[in-house]
C-alpha cells in the first residue's frame, strides 16, 4: 500500500481518531503512518471516548486468542455473536456454519448479484465504487434473510444507521438521524426481527 503524501504529523492529538468520520475513511493514511511510527499498541481518544488501537501482528494474535484477558463482551448486552466469548461463541458459530459452506453459498448465486451491481456501475459510466462495495454485502445478507432485492437500499441505510448507534455506545459521535432511527433499527436487529421489519415497514 502506498502512503499518501502529506505533511508529517508528530502528535496523536493533531489527528481526528473518530474512525466513523467520513474524512478518516476517505484518507486514513496519515493515521496509519503515525501508528507505524509509534509502535504496535496505541491508546487514542475520539471526543470523550478513549480506546485502544492495536496494529502489531503478535499483539493482535494475543488479543484474539486470549479471551480471558481480552473479552468480546460489552456492557451493552446486544447478544450478538461478535460480542460473545468461547465456549458460547464457538457453539453459536458452529450452529450457523452450515449456512455458509461453499455449497450453500453457491446456491445464493452471488456472482449474479455482483454482475447486477456492476452493470449499474457501467450504466452510470463508472465513478466511485463506494455504493457497489456497500450494496454487495447488503444484497447477499438480504438474500440469506429472504428480504426482497428491491429493499436493499433500505437495508443499507438501516445497517449504516445501526453501525452509527453501535459506535455511539463506545463513545463515537452519531448523527441526529441515526440517533433517532438507527437505535430502533439496532434494537430490531439485535432481537432478530430484521426480516419482518424490512418487509412490513414503509421506507423510513
Amino acid at each position: 500500500m502506498l502512503r499518501a503524501e502529506s505533511s508529517p504529523v508528530l502528535r496523536a492529538q493533531d489527528l481526528d481518531w473518530n474512525l466513523l468520520n467520513p474524512a478518516f475513511q476517505r484518507d486514513p493514511y496519515q493515521h496509519y503512518r503515525w501508528e507505524r511510527d509509534h509502535g504496535a499498541v496505541h491508546v487514542l481518544s475520539a471526543g470523550d471516548h478513549t480506546y485502544y488501537r492495536i496494529i502489531g501482528y503478535d499483539e493482535i494474535v494475543t488479543v484474539l486468542t486470549d479471551t480471558q484477558t481480552f473479552s468480546s463482551r460489552t456492557t451493552n448486552e446486544l447478544g450478538w455473536l461478535v460480542f460473545r466469548d468461547p465456549p458460547e461463541h464457538d457453539k453459536l458459530r458452529q450452529a450457523i456454519a452450515k449456512a455458509f459452506t461453499p455449497r450453500a453459498i453457491a446456491v445464493l448465486a452471488v456472482a449474479e448479484i455482483v454482475t447486477d451491481l456492476w452493470n449499474h456501475v457501467l450504466a452510470d459510466h463508472g465513478g466511485d465504487l463506494h455504493e457497489f462495495c456497500n450494496l454487495l454485502p447488503v444484497s447477499v445478507i438480504s438474500l440469506i434473510l429472504g428480504i426482497p432485492v428491491s429493499r436493499r437500499q433500505d437495508m443499507s441505510r438501516w445497517s449504516l444507521q445501526s453501525l452509527e448507534v453501535l459506535g455511539s455506545m463506545f463513545g463515537f459521535p452519531v448523527s441526529s438521524e441515526a440517533k433517532h432511527k438507527g437505535r430502533l433499527n439496532l434494537l430490531i436487529t439485535s432481537r432478530g426481527y430484521l426480516t419482518v421489519i424490512a418487509i412490513a415497514l414503509p421506507i423510513i
